[in-house]
Parts: C-alpha cells; structure tokens; sequence
C-alpha cells in the first residue's frame, strides 16, 4: 500500500477540485466520515494533475507493462 501512496505522490500534485459556476476552490471537509465498522472519509472531490511529461510517459510505460503481465490472469 505505501508503493501505490509513494508512486500517487511522485506522479501527481493533488489539487482542490474548482466549482464550475464560481470558479472557487471546493474545500474539503476533513471531519466528513462514514461511520461503522470501516470508519472511512466519504467521497470528496479532487484534481490530480501529473507533474511533468515525463512523469506521464512514466506512468504510461509503467501502466503497459502492469497489463502485460495482468493479460495471464484474464
């Protein structure tokens, strides 16, 4: 699970979504939870932009070879 975190925050900056009709940024509440036996945060809105070129043609030949070797199981 820290690989797939780590390899998120190389990739991407991770922005607040923007609201349309206002072009203001959509705050996230940090206290919105679903509560239970999975307590987790419920569905927010955000923006993942890639860093840099390289950093997409990374995540593409990475994305290749993750389905090359996924095609054995299908």
């Amino acid at each position: 699970m820290w690989r797939m975190v780590a390899k998120l925050l190389w990739s991407f900056d991770i922005e607040h979504a923007i609201d349309p009709a206002t072009g203001d940024t959509v705050p996230i509440d940090a206290d919105n939870f679903k509560e239970g036996i999975s307590h987790s945060p419920r569905p927010f809105r955000a923006v993942f932009c890639p860093r840099s070129q390289a950093h997409i043609a990374t995540i593409n030949r990475e994305a290749a070879l993750g389905a090359e070797k996924l095609r054995a199981y299908e």
